[in-house]
């Protein structure tokens, strides 16, 4: 490009090729996959073009083209740059511009997925319910807490590991429930699921829960000595006018702990 402003001139724009450059440097650091970026690279190639665009406009100020062109000849090649380095520096941001969509993308699953399940997280139905109370349309609502009943002793029989395998099982489940039913859900915190559901002739449909704590029970997880099956214990409530979203959880949760109280492996609404 300096070779061609020298040759032809500033007026045929080979310089303006250079700015397309130094952005398509910058671009590329962005996207590199390598963990350890630098941008000393960058900056001091970028450096090396701007002098060199800035000692191209002096030199071509002072010094006749070595093979000067027609005045047309000049314009049509000024133009077909110019059109070049628009073509560049778009396709570059378009280019960009989609890479900061798929990263944004990633990190929003990131933020709203459970990374060992993989379905949406407590951050994710916090959202969802505080939606419901924006538009004011939490009152057909019910929310029901899932616990797996004594998860503490499959994690010390079993191994963490199997632990693990329990809730991935469980989400599978919930999630074929879920398109079947309709509900909402996430991986709350620990052994804890949360599902969102909309009421039926506004009462909470206890058939669904009682479908779903009925088809978790009979899951079977294997180890490699044997394999064994676990219950669930779902506690259910509908929201109740006047309720706060913390109000409605705790609600919930205490309905949860009703049933863990008296013999786990049910469901408790109201």
């Amino acid at each position: 490009m300096s070779a061609a402003t020298l040759c032809v001139g500033l007026g045929c724009n080979f310089q303006l090729c250079l700015f397309g450059v130094i952005l398509f440097f910058f671009i590329i650091e962005c996207i590199l996959p390598d963990k350890k970026k630098s941008i000393t690279p960058v900056l001091i190639l970028s450096s090396l073009y701007s002098v060199a665009i800035v000692a191209l406009y002096v030199a071509g100020n002072r010094i006749s083209p070595f093979y000067p062109l027609s005045l047309t000849e000049t314009g049509i090649l000024a133009v077909v740059i110019v059109i070049f380095v628009l073509l560049l520096i778009i396709t570059s941001m378009l280019f960009l511009l989609r890479y900061m969509v798929h990263e944004e993308e990633k990190l929003t699953k990131k933020a709203e997925y459970d990374a060992l399940t993989g379905i949406p997280n407590r951050f994710f139905m916090m959202d969802e319910i505080q939606k419901l109370f924006i538009e004011n349309g939490q009152k057909d609502y019910y929310l029901a807490m899932i616990d797996i009943d004594n998860f503490k002793n499959i994690n010390d029989t079993y191994g963490h590991n199997t632990g693990d395998d329990a809730l991935k099982i469980l989400a599978k489940t919930i999630i074929l429930q879920a398109q079947k039913h309709g509900f909402k859900y996430c991986r709350w915190g620990g052994e804890e699921f949360l599902l969102l559901g909309k009421c039926r002739s506004g009462e909470i449909p206890k058939d669904t829960l009682e479908e779903l704590r009925s088809a978790i029970s009979s899951n079977c997880v294997r180890t490699s000595r044997e394999s064994f099956r676990y219950t669930v214990t779902i506690g259910a409530g509908k929201y109740t006018s006047g309720q706060s979203a913390k109000e409605w959880l705790d609600f919930v949760d205490k309905q949860l702990y009703k049933g863990k109280r008296s013999g786990k492996n049910q469901v408790v609404c109201s």
